[in-house]
């Protein structure tokens, strides 16, 4: 057998060895990260007796990885008035889309579109955007709602035509779980 390839062999599992152990004890610092460790109490100096001391689960910090699924529907339905030179071969595409911040450092972003169905110089839509985000607290989650609709041209000679309107609502507070908020927008192109 030779000794520089059972040498090398013998590395490479150490070295295996030493990774796994390294990011079991990484995944095991993440999990307690933030809890106290230990027992709470009062050790006498005097008689050297520890005394143990409950603590309530009201002031341990809260746990980031208690999460629960929170999901619902955001819909947008749009009336879209044509005031631009659209031309009648450009469609209308709607937009909706909502982000939340959460707790624990998560964020989410959703976004769909649409095309609208337009009739002379009216084309309306409807956008309704399923979401299902894990929130470490959705008490303290707001979410921020934002819409658009915009020409998409049907040739290269439109695309000096194009008309764009987008909107930043704000934020609201999360909707309750399993909800479907709805929200009408007018729009002019």
């Amino acid at each position: 057998m030779n000794t520089s390839y059972a040498t090398r062999a013998l590395g490479a599992l150490g070295a295996a060895v030493l990774c796994a152990s390294a990011s079991f004890a990484q995944s095991a610092a993440v999990t307690n990260a933030g809890r106290p460790q230990g027992v709470a109490g009062y050790l006498d100096p005097a008689t050297g007796v520890f005394t143990s001391t409950p603590v309530s689960a009201a002031t341990l910090p809260p746990d980031p990885y208690a999460a629960s699924t929170v999901s619902g529907v955001y819909k947008f339905v749009m009336t879209i008035t044509l005031k631009s030179s659209v031309p009648t071969t450009s469609k209308i595409e709607c937009t909706g889309n909502l982000s939340a911040v959460a707790g624990g450092g998560a964020s989410y972003f959703e976004q769909k579109s649409y095309l609208a169905t337009r009739t002379g110089n009216t084309a309306t839509c409807t956008v309704a955007i399923p979401y299902s985000w894990l929130l470490a607290s959705a008490a303290s989650t707001l979410v921020s709602i934002g819409y658009g609709a915009s020409t998409v041209p049907a040739g290269v000679a439109e695309t000096l035509q194009m008309r764009n309107h987008t909107a930043n609502i704000g934020s609201i507070p999360l909707p309750a779980n399993g909800a479907t908020t709805t929200r009408t927008v007018a729009i002019t192109l």
